[in-house]
């Protein structure tokens, strides 16, 4: 396959991304899947069990190391990040809910609240450095976020967010084989691929 080494593509997210119950998650996750079809490199930087807070603070991190990188030689060209967002009720190894939460319901109003934070963050990163991007949710948020009446909740952009509010990898894939742990096979990382390579299209204008 000829590929574009110059343009890359960056995926982050949780184990939906990373492939998890996949034989060769690296070759037959959505995001290889993905690279096949734009014919350019995507890079996965997934892992399973993360939480938010990771996904905002590596996509970060990956982005201002390529930007010192490029300042001296040019190595690659962001072409643009793809974020999958994990469910807002996960919480990383550091994080904590403060003690003056006490009840779930008040706890599950608070992690929402820090969810929109979080997607309003990554955005406005993003924007600053004039990089494109889309956005989709995994499993939860769908849920959740449009019966919400956070008022964090319209610092979110939704014109490049997939499927905002209401839908996320799970609808799209509903159906279609799953692991014994929920997590989408083969057949279903390759229409995801296909889904998310529609976007790309339509809302980026990308071939």
């Amino acid at each position: 396959m000829d590929i574009n080494q110059e343009k890359i593509i960056f995926a982050n997210g949780d184990s939906f991304t990373f492939g998890d119950e996949l034989e060769h998650p690296f070759g037959s996750a959505w995001p290889a899947k993905l690279s096949e079809l734009l014919r350019r490199q995507v890079i996965n930087f997934a892992r399973p069990g993360a939480a938010n807070n990771r996904i905002v603070e590596t996509t970060k991190n990956f982005i201002n190391d390529l930007e010192k990188t490029n300042a001296f030689r040019f190595i690659y060209d962001m072409d643009f990040v793809l974020i999958q967002w994990s469910s807002y009720l996960r919480l990383g190894p550091k994080e904590t809910v403060p003690r003056n939460i006490v009840y779930r319901e008040k706890e599950e109003e608070y992690l929402l609240d820090k969810y929109f934070v979080q997607v309003a963050e990554m955005q406005d990163y993003l924007d600053s450095r004039r990089i494109p991007y889309l956005m989709f949710n995994a499993f939860d948020n769908e849920k959740a976020i449009p019966q919400s009446n956070s008022k964090f909740k319209d610092l979110v952009d939704d014109k490049y967010f997939i499927g905002w509010p209401d839908k996320a990898v799970v609808n799209w894939v509903y159906g279609l084989p799953h692991g014994t742990k929920g997590h989408p096979l083969e057949e279903a990382h390759i229409r995801i691929a296909e889904i998310v390579h529609d976007n790309i299209r339509t809302k980026l204008r990308v071939s």
